[in-house]
């Protein structure tokens, strides 16, 4: 079974201005997404019960890692496939980044990662090639062709 997972952060924790001990940041696992409201609602609950406090508020988002993570299958094909179409779309380039490290990169401006920084430079821009060259548009043809080889 699937599980939706959340990382919960800047709670605003209401324990009367008392010193406590309490997590800044919480990972909370539910059974599946439900709207904003239904999910806070759901968050919220869930922050009282394990803390032992109320809150006046707090941040939330999807943990996409183990979302992605926790869809995996027995069949390495399949999770690749998950990750490529849950990685960014388009075409992926490779550019100097900070420090002269390689930036990959997708569309005009939008920096997916860096690679390397203090390793060997002629190894870091091998691997950031290797990645960019990886991206979805390339890599989710060929998985596909692979299934349909699979399944004839």
């Amino acid at each position: 079974m699937s599980q939706f997972n959340v990382i919960v952060y800047n709670i605003d924790y209401d324990n009367d201005g008392e010193k406590i001990d309490l997590p800044d940041c919480l990972y909370m696992a539910f059974a599946k997404r439900q709207d904003d409201e239904e999910m806070e609602a759901a968050i919220s609950d869930e922050i009282s019960d394990l803390t032992g406090f109320c809150h006046k508020g707090f941040k939330w988002r999807p943990n996409y890692l183990k979302n992605i993570v926790a869809q995996s299958s027995d069949d390495p094909l399949v999770d690749l496939m998950t990750l490529a179409r849950a990685a960014t779309q388009g075409q992926w380039h490779i550019q100097e980044g900070v420090e002269e490290a390689p930036e990959i990169t997708a569309g005009e401006d939008q920096v997916i990662g860096h690679e390397g920084f203090w390793g060997d430079p002629d190894q870091d821009w091998a691997n950031a090639a290797y990645i960019a060259a990886a991206c979805p548009e390339t890599i989710l043809p060929l998985l596909k062709e692979l299934a349909e080889y699979r399944a004839s």
